[in-house]
């Protein structure tokens, strides 16, 4: 008889989702509502640092915004993946238990 998965592997699996979900969230605040080098800009408004550093918090925020996005999609990936590993042992179970009846 193969070998089925347990309760436990699949709350591994969904646990991965919800870590990365955690993690996806905390992405995405850890530059909402900050503007570090906004205000370097506005400190050194003459300086070469000062000129390179204008613009640069929404080059942040999209880049921390791609990577939480990208966490997401792998979170879904993990609940999707437990769900259709539980299908398919239910399946397997349900085909076992049908042909020790026959």
């Amino acid at each position: 008889m193969a070998e089925r998965f347990g309760v436990e592997e699949l709350g591994v699996i969904t646990g991965v989702g919800d870590a990365l979900g955690r993690c996806s969230a905390d992405t995405r605040a850890l530059w909402s509502g900050k503007s570090a080098f906004g205000d370097a800009s506005s400190a050194m408004p003459a300086s070469a640092i000062g000129a390179e550093c204008a613009g640069k918090d929404d080059i942040v925020r999209a880049l921390l915004g791609r990577a939480a996005a990208r966490m997401d999609q792998v979170a879904q990936t993990c609940y999707q993946a437990a769900g259709d590993v539980a299908d398919t042992e239910e399946s397997l179970a349900s085909g076992f238990r049908a042909i020790s009846e026959f």
